[in-house]
C-alpha cells in the first residue's frame, strides 16, 4: 500500500503555486529587478502563501493565521496549515526584504523565526511524526544571493561570514569555501527538484528531507521540508 505522506501533496500544490506566480508575472522578463522586488516586498504577506499552499484541501483545512499583535491564535497547537483528518500539520513562512533606515528594500528577514520552525519540525520527526509534518520556506526570486532574502550570516549586516549552522539547512546553496562570504552564496539549481536529507543529530533513519523547487527563470522559489 502506497503511503498518503504529506510530500506526496504537498509538491504538486508548490509547483502550482510557482507556475501560478509565473503567468502572473509574465511580463516582468528578469525576475532580478526592481519591478518584482517592489512586488515581493510590498504585495504579499504571508498569510497569502498559507492560503495558496492550504488550498488544494478545501474543507478539510484550517488555517491560523496571525493575529493583529503579531501572534499566532494557540490553538492547533499555532500551526499554520492543520489537516485534521490526515494528521497533517505545515509551518510556512514567506521570506522577503525589509525597509532600511534608507527607506530601501536591502534588510534581510531575521534568523529567529525561521529557526524556530526548523527546531518544530525536528522536534515533531522525534516524536515520531515522519510523514506528517512539514515546513515551507517561499520566496520571490528577485535578489542576487539568497543571503539578501535570509540571515545566513554569523550576524547582522549583509557581508558576514557564512554560519555554518545555519546554511546546513539549504543544501541547495553554494558558496566559497575560502571567504565563507555572504555575498558568494549563489542557487545550486543543478540540485532543484532531488530530495536531500539534511544532517542532524538523532536523526538517523528517520531524516528531515528537503526538496528545493525551481528554476532560474522562475518568479519564485520553494524550499520544501519533510
Amino acid at each position: 500500500m502506497t503511503l498518503r505522506t504529506i510530500d506526496k501533496y504537498l509538491v504538486s500544490t508548490c509547483l502550482f503555486v510557482i507556475d501560478d506566480f509565473n503567468a502572473q508575472y509574465k511580463n516582468i522578463e528578469k525576475p532580478h529587478c526592481e519591478k518584482m522586488r517592489l512586488e515581493a516586498n510590498t504585495g504579499y504577506t504571508e498569510a497569502d502563501l498559507v492560503v495558496r499552499i492550504g488550498y488544494p484541501f478545501r474543507q478539510m483545512a484550517n488555517f491560523i493565521m496571525q493575529s493583529s499583535l503579531g501572534k499566532k491564535n494557540e490553538s492547533n497547537q499555532g500551526n499554520d496549515i492543520v489537516i485534521k483528518d490526515m494528521d497533517f500539520r505545515i509551518e510556512v513562512k514567506y521570506v522577503k526584504q525589509n525597509k532600511s533606515e534608507g527607506m530601501k528594500f536591502t534588510n534581510h528577514a531575521n534568523w529567529g523565526p525561521i529557526e524556530k520552525d526548523f527546531n518544530w519540525l525536528i522536534d515533531e520527526m522525534q516524536k515520531g511524526n515522519k510523514g506528517k509534518r512539514a515546513f515551507i520556506i517561499g520566496w520571490f526570486n528577485c535578489v542576487d544571493t539568497f543571503a539578501d532574502q535570509i540571515q545566513l550570516g554569523e550576524r547582522q549586516g549583509r557581508l558576514q561570514t557564512i554560519d555554518l549552522e545555519k546554511i546546513k539547512f539549504f543544501p541547495f546553496l553554494s558558496y566559497d569555501p575560502k571567504s565563507k562570504n555572504t555575498k558568494t552564496v549563489a542557487f545550486r539549481y543543478d540540485n532543484a527538484f532531488l530530495e536531500f536529507p539534511l544532517n542532524i543529530p538523532n536523526l538517523v533513519g528517520k531524516p528531515i528531507c528537503c526538496l528545493f523547487l525551481g528554476e532560474p527563470e522562475d518568479k519564485f522559489h520553494i524550499a520544501l521540508y519533510y
